[in-house]
């Protein structure tokens, strides 16, 4: 079989967003390894924030994985109701006007079910789209995150070394 270029898009998605997640904690292990106190009291609550950044950025893509499948079953229901639909269309169309239903034990019309399965659908879409609103927002949070703790930590880290280079410039400019 095949990749269609949505397949492979969405293979090359999940291997960066699980870099991005590995990443932010091979970071802040690195960072917590290497940290040295007894800076600058400034450098030192940089250095913290970044890595409680880098902490709640990773903690948010975990918590962001969690939804995944779920949205996938959801879009796998959404087809099925897409596919049935059709199915009843394609019945109707062949003249059939009513179908026996084992669930309910009795006939239903065609156009009751194909009623029921918009609704159905509808409800669905709604879920979707709120799922989806999540897991936008989160790996917004857990990028963004990511990218304040990395530029904290770099700031932190060459605090003294450019206050130190700047106190050398100014003490030769003055």
């Amino acid at each position: 079989m095949t990749d269609t270029n949505v397949q492979i898009a969405r293979q090359i998605q999940f291997k960066y967003q699980f870099y991005l997640l590995s990443l932010c904690f091979t970071v802040l292990a690195l960072a917590v390894e290497t940290a040295k106190f007894g800076r600058p009291v400034a450098a030192n609550a940089i250095e913290l924030g970044g890595w409680l950044c880098l902490l709640i950025s990773g903690l948010i893509g975990l918590f962001r994985f969690e939804l995944v499948p779920g949205m996938y079953q959801l879009s796998s229901e959404q087809t099925r109701l897409h596919h049935d639909k059709s199915t009843l269309q394609d019945e109707a169309l062949h003249g059939t006007e009513e179908l026996f239903i084992p669930a309910e034990n009795r006939d239903v019309k065609i156009r009751d079910l194909v009623t029921r399965i918009n609704t159905d659908h509808a409800k669905l879409n709604n879920i979707i789209s709120q799922q989806n609103n999540k897991l936008i927002s989160r790996y917004l949070w857990h990028q963004w995150l990511f990218v304040a703790g990395v530029v904290a930590l770099v700031i932190s880290r060459g605090y003294e070394p450019a206050a130190s280079i700047l106190a050398v410039v100014f003490s030769k400019l003055c």
